[in-house]
């Protein structure tokens, strides 16, 4: 079976004589999944204990999803141990890179949560 995450996108109904918008609503989206052999969270090849990679499409869009918000680096490092996650932050900045955080009052969010089946 097939496992699919959906993000939520805004579907307009126009009406063709007069080009005026008859409804307007937020439907479903299906993300198609990730390649096999690469991770199931950002669609990337990377070792587990690695984070995942936060400018990953699929993981920006799998992530909003989700969560209902954009992906930060704390993120996408949230599932590694301390010593790694501060490597990593180390090494973006060390390349002129920001080390992104959620916004204040949120947690980084280790799990993305089940799939839509």
């Amino acid at each position: 079976m097939t496992r699919m995450r959906t993000v939520p996108v805004e579907m307009q109904t126009i009406d063709a004589s007069t080009g005026k918008v008859i409804e307007q609503r937020a439907v479903p989206f299906n993300i198609l999944p990730p390649a096999k052999g690469t991770c199931e969270v950002c669609a990337v090849k990377h070792d587990v204990l690695l984070p995942h990679n936060a400018q990953s499409l699929y993981y920006q869009y799998a992530f909003y999803g989700a969560v209902g918000r954009w992906p930060t680096w704390a993120d996408a490092a949230a599932h590694c141990d301390d010593a790694m996650a501060e490597r990593w932050r180390k090494t973006l900045e060390g390349m002129g890179h920001k080390w992104t955080r959620p916004p204040d009052g949120f947690l980084p969010v280790r799990d993305l949560g089940p799939e839509v089946v």
